[in-house]
């Protein structure tokens, strides 16, 4: 029996709920469970820009992955999306190699592939038209990753999210980017998603009073008192952000580069 969901799921007894009734192995049902455990301690005390527990945007993401009608591997993928771009390996510094070698072990190859894939996906709104004219080519693994990017954007959409993260003020949010992002949809995602898509990015944005619009608007961590980091978890936390934010420049820098290219 498949489980037919009004919204989508944001915690893991919702998402399980979801994912009893897909029928699928034990096999499948362990990975998403490893894969959801391992996301949870690489976000802990992370907040979405919208003051959602990222936790939750994870878990929203992954069970709209299951509505677009997605294989195991892309719902644990789904889970750890963010994982290159935010989450916490620990150490002093961001290593890529030390962290995909992390998440192997955990997850599996193929798994881990998705999460990189998704990782070099320089989402802008010049990148989103592109894509939306040439999905249908999209094959396999690319496929799988634009399906996650999809559930993605509705999960943030959810609730007003993009509202309240500001998100809404962006030019990448505008209105023909996100009909861009329903066509993706209408190509990769099964007719559940497809239809919370429309309905989440499509329809009149929610408004809410000033004083309840969260500040900055970008994602950030928010630890309890008790935790004190010290000047190694400081510096380590400076450097990973410094290295991270590098290497989503190159690889905007060389999205755009290959966009010129085909156009």
């Amino acid at each position: 029996m498949v489980v037919r969901m009004k919204q989508l799921a944001q915690t893991y007894p919702q998402l399980a709920v979801q994912l009893a009734g897909c029928g699928w192995p034990s096999s499948d049902f362990a990975l998403v469970r490893r894969a959801h455990d391992e996301a949870a301690a690489l976000f802990v005390g992370a907040e979405r820009g919208s003051a959602k527990p990222f936790i939750d945007h994870l878990v929203g993401t992954a069970s709209g992955v299951i509505l677009g009608g997605g294989t195991a591997e892309t719902v644990a993928a789904a889970l750890l999306h963010a994982a290159y771009d935010q989450g916490d390996f620990g150490g002093r510094g961001w290593s890529e190699g030390a962290a995909r070698r992390r998440l192997v072990d955990v997850v599996g190859p193929v798994v881990e592939d998705l999460v990189h894939r998704y990782s070099r996906l320089a989402w802008s709104a010049d990148l989103i038209e592109s894509i939306a004219r040439t999905v249908g080519s999209a094959v396999g693994a690319e496929r799988q990753v634009l399906l996650i990017r999809v559930a993605n954007e509705v999960d943030d959409a959810v609730d007003g999210g993009l509202v309240l993260s500001r998100k809404a003020e962006v030019d990448i949010f505008g209105s023909a980017p996100r009909r861009a992002v329903v066509r993706i949809a209408e190509a990769v995602a099964a007719d559940d998603l497809v239809a919370m898509a429309r309905a989440e990015l499509l329809g009149d944005q929610r408004s809410f009073p000033e004083e309840l619009i969260p500040g900055g608007g970008e994602s950030h961590w928010r630890l309890p008192r008790s935790a004190r980091p010290g000047p190694g978890f400081v510096l380590g936390r400076f450097v990973t952000q410094c290295v991270r934010r590098v290497r989503r420049r190159h690889t905007r820098l060389m999205s755009q580069i290959r966009l010129r290219q085909t156009t």
